[in-house]
């Protein structure tokens, strides 16, 4: 079994997109160059301006334990990004190096703030120092200045990038624990009623057959009467082999076949082969695409996880109504969103449905979306509920993009 990639990397055009967001052209490149070669000799200046900075700074001596040492490494590291930062080279390679540098400052534990704080500690001085160099010509400080301005955020935008990757990462790896405890309880629990309640059923249904092979040879209204009794039991019967039946698929847990999966079309799909159920069901059922992101996934058990919700949303529509689906990419994740017209969930009853047993149907074996979330989670993804009494529900499953 494959399996889905777990964390978060930035989409290939997101550099590309922010040089877009801050207007850096090939004439801030050019400034940014001079910029270089007019402080240049000044950086042992500004990097030893930039050590008693964070010296300085009160937080610094508790976040690593020798501080000087720290410091020493960091002006090494300080000088070869200044190097690189007005060398001119600012595509994909630039980038990627950038984003070693601060996924370092995460393994260091830097809080965010403190480099937030050092950053503007750089911009303030490469200002002061490009105006006092330039001072004849104030004019061209001052374009330079605002060139490095757009440049230095570039980088607190890669900064940013690489410090939510982290931040998302530990919330999947803490939210990923937590389900494998529910999944391990499920599998348990679901182990032993499979052996504690399949052989009694197994038994029972024998006995309901040989009182229906007796029951046909009778006649009258009582013996009609208690066929009748016998064709209920036998339903609820039926139903309790069937849920024992799922406890033990799941108690012997799923494969997956994970492969790149094409998400919009995948969803365009299901939508449509569910039309004739849902015009059963007096549901209008529509597909809106605003994106067409990649996926690593299983399409048979996505498949199953939009089943399974959208069975919620008919059973919360008996008379009918709207199932929305949306497919859309939301900066690194793709989302699929199943929005019915239902009456809703109380916010009594949304701290529960994630638990197992629990469900809000007399005849629902409280399975759905725990399961659902089981399958969405190891595919490194989340599924998520919103809803108010009186507007409706909306499941989504959000999945890290290719």
């Amino acid at each position: 079994m494959k399996e889905p990639p777990l964390g978060f990397v930035a989409s290939e055009d997101f550099f590309d997109r922010v040089k877009t967001h801050v207007d850096f052209s090939a004439r801030d490149v050019a400034n940014v160059a001079e910029a270089g070669r007019v402080l240049a000799p000044r950086w042992e200046e500004i990097v030893e301006r930039f050590r008693a900075c964070v010296l300085d700074a009160p937080r610094t001596d508790p976040l690593v334990a020798d501080a000087e040492s720290f410091l020493s490494r960091l002006k090494e590291t300080l000088r070869s990004w200044l190097d690189e930062l007005v060398a001119g080279r600012h595509d994909e390679a630039y980038f990627a190096s950038r984003r070693g540098v601060d996924r370092r400052h995460v393994e260091e534990g830097l809080p965010v703030e403190q480099v937030f704080a050092a950053m503007n500690v750089l911009r303030t001085e490469l200002a002061e120092r490009i105006f006092r160099e330039l001072a004849e010509t104030p004019e061209r400080a001052a374009a330079i200045s605002v060139s490095l301005d757009k440049l230095l955020d570039l980088e607190l935008a890669i900064l940013l990038a690489t410090y939510e990757e982290s931040w998302i990462g530990r919330w999947r790896s803490r939210d990923r624990e937590t389900v494998a405890e529910q999944i391990l309880s499920l599998k348990a629990t679901a182990q032993r009623l499979a052996h504690e309640i399949g052989n009694p059923l197994n038994s029972l249904g024998l006995h309901l057959e040989l009182l229906r092979r007796r029951l046909v040879r009778l006649d009258g209204e009582e013996a009609a009467s208690a066929s009748a009794t016998l064709e209920q039991i036998s339903s609820v019967v039926k139903r309790l082999e069937r849920l024992v039946r799922r406890f033990q698929e799941y108690s012997r847990g799923f494969d997956f076949d994970f492969r790149p999966v094409e998400l919009a079309a995948h969803v365009e799909r299901f939508v449509a082969e569910q039309q004739p159920r849902a015009a059963q069901r007096a549901v209008e059922i529509s597909c809106e695409v605003s994106g067409r992101p990649a996926v690593f996934a299983d399409p048979g058990r996505l498949t199953e996880v939009l089943e399974r919700v959208a069975t919620n949303a008919y059973e919360a529509m008996p008379g009918g109504g709207r199932l929305r689906v949306a497919v859309a990419a939301r900066d690194l994740e793709a989302v699929v969103s199943l929005s019915d017209t239902g009456p809703g969930i109380s916010p009594a009853e949304q701290g529960k449905i994630f638990s197992i047993f629990y469900s809000t149907k007399p005849s629902g074996g409280g399975l759905g979306l725990v399961v659902s979330e089981w399958i969405v989670h190891a595919h490194g993804g989340r599924l998520a509920v919103e809803s108010r009494p009186g507007a409706g529900t909306t499941v989504s499953i959000a999945l890290p993009m290719l």
